[in-house]
């Protein structure tokens, strides 16, 4: 079954480190992708904008694999979502 959410944030995480989106699995961590802080800081940035939500800063501190990003990109999105 197919996640859009999870496509598109894979989408992003690929452009970042141009690399394939199908070398990306929900359990790479962000570290063997490549990310360093500042391209952590670059992706949130772009997700913040793509998706309309705010990220905080203890929350990026959480991230540490793709799946740490989609499923929080999702929890923000389902609260924004809730408070509309």
């Amino acid at each position: 079954m197919s996640d859009p959410l999870f496509d598109e944030v894979i989408g992003i995480l690929a452009e970042a480190k141009r690399r394939p989106p199908d070398t990306i699995s929900p359990d790479s961590s962000l570290v063997e992708l490549g990310f360093d802080s500042l391209d952590v800081i670059t992706t949130v940035f772009e997700l913040e904008s793509k998706f309309k939500i705010s990220i905080s800063d203890d929350h990026v501190r959480t991230l540490r694999t793709v799946r740490d990003v989609v499923e929080g990109v999702r929890t923000l999105i389902d609260e924004k979502t809730a408070h509309a």
